[in-house]
């Protein structure tokens, strides 16, 4: 399309050129006219001439007069002498914006990154819509009828209509995520496709990514970071199915696939989750403590490992370690959630709850610190609060069945019914075979009908 644009512009001013060329000869004869009526040229006799050209001058009333006296209307010719600097200027102007942003963007002789590359690949846009506008202009200063002149404006509207057509077919590819990622990358897709529920499809896709072959990319670093990155979602999501067996492989695999400049803490602490899910306490600490040695101020790993001794009932060891965790980072909630974790664990339900209103001041919008802060709550018999949590926590994660469940539990205790039966319903469309919520539900039912609220 550039070629074709360059190519319509330069006919355009090569066609100004030759008609610059014809009118500078017509001016060198002065006052002579060439006539073409076979009796001869400019007085002398000879052979007749067939040209066109007549040297015209306006008279005084305006009107064109030949050199003989006699009036007729001459065709002026096109005023081209300053337009033909200018389109120069404006084509060597277009072509600069056109061509120039090409050269960083392409990564020809450095690596400037995408986030450049997108944003300096706008402006050939400018340099286009600048070529087909002079363009346009240019050729409707050159048309000699009306109808040349209305088949360029319909050709410049109807390029006009493709161009905004092709921006709103465009435009839809930003109306959902799922059809915006299907061209970006997988591990996006991936994330999405997991939090969608399609657990199945979701592993699909990482595995795929983690196989792409990235032999001749730009950023090779990037690419192979973002591999591992996908073994690491995958073994997550296998890990939070109870697939235990095959989320050990592949955190391996990762580790193993590890580039150097891939942090390894964040693979070998998950490792040590994995293990404690499977009751493997020695090479959960293992794992947990290898992560230290990988990044000694690694908060995660604080945490798990105060976890693992709160398991083992070493609470003393356990604070601890959550003490080295917030002389870390002061601002973290997380350290206050697993530390409210111990004294519930324990019965301490009121320095739980408080620990959580610290949580919730650092991170309100943390899923985890809500929905467990709400079950907190609950069991010091604060049930308007609880019941503030809960609903936060369904709208931090809709599709999380258990956090529509227990709202639908505290409604039902604080003896909203139809609200209650309403989150119960939710939490089934979710996960329809869950039975604590398929109980709750016929009791709430039974209460109802024995209230007559149905």
């Amino acid at each position: 399309m550039y070629a074709c644009l360059v190519l319509a512009a330069r006919h355009v001013l090569r066609a100004l050129d030759n008609e610059r060329v014809a009118l500078d000869s017509s001016r060198k004869l002065g006052n002579k006219v060439v006539v073409a009526n076979g009796n001869g040229v400019n007085g002398h006799r000879g052979s007749p001439l067939r040209t066109s050209s007549t040297q015209c001058s306006i008279g005084q009333n305006g009107r064109d007069v030949h050199a003989n006296g006699r009036t007729k209307e001459c065709r002026r010719p096109f005023p081209h002498s300053s337009l033909h600097g200018k389109s120069l200027d404006v084509l060597v102007l277009s072509l600069a914006l056109v061509v120039f942003p090409f050269i960083p963007a392409s990564n020809l002789f450095f690596y400037v990154g995408f986030v450049l590359a997108e944003r300096i690949l706008y402006i050939p846009s400018a340099g286009l819509c600048l070529l087909v506008a002079h363009g346009a202009r240019l050729m409707w200063l050159a048309a000699r009828s009306t109808w040349q002149k209305k088949g360029i404006v319909g050709c410049v509207v109807v390029l006009l209509i493709l161009f905004s057509l092709r921006t709103w077919l465009r435009n839809q590819d930003w109306l959902s995520e799922e059809r915006l990622y299907t061209a970006v990358a997988h591990l996006n897709l991936g994330i999405l496709t997991a939090q969608s529920g399609d657990v199945q499809t979701a592993a699909k896709i990482y595995r795929h990514c983690a196989d792409l072959d990235t032999s001749g990319l730009k950023d090779p670093r990037l690419h192979e970071s973002t591999k591992v990155s996908c073994l690491y979602n995958l073994a997550r999501l296998l890990a939070e199915h109870n697939m235990l067996q095959d989320s050990l492989r592949v955190y391996e695999e990762a580790l193993e696939r590890r580039p150097s400049h891939y942090p390894a803490q964040s693979i070998q602490n998950m490792l040590g989750e994995l293990y404690m899910k499977m009751n493997n306490d020695k090479m959960a600490e293992h794992w947990y403590r290898e992560a230290l040695k990988s990044k000694p101020d690694h908060i995660p790993a604080h945490l798990t490992l105060a976890r693992l001794f709160m398991h083992r009932g070493h609470d003393e060891e356990a604070l601890r370690w959550f003490d080295k965790a917030r002389a870390l980072d002061p601002t973290d909630g997380m350290v206050d959630h697993h530390h409210a974790q111990l004294h519930a664990a324990r019965g301490r339900h009121a320095e739980a709850a408080e620990l959580y209103r610290q949580a919730l001041r650092k991170k309100p919008d943390e899923f985890d610190i809500v929905f467990n802060a709400a079950n907190t709550f609950r069991q010091i018999n604060d049930r308007q609060m609880s019941e503030q949590l809960y609903l936060k926590a369904t709208q931090l994660r809709p599709q999380e069945a258990t956090a529509h469940m227990n709202l639908g539990a505290i409604l039902h205790m604080n003896g909203r019914l139809a609200e209650a039966e309403a989150s119960y319903l939710k939490a089934l469309a979710l996960k329809p075979s869950d039975s604590i919520t398929l109980d709750n539900l016929a009791k709430l039912r039974n209460l109802m009908a024995s209230k007559g609220a149905r």
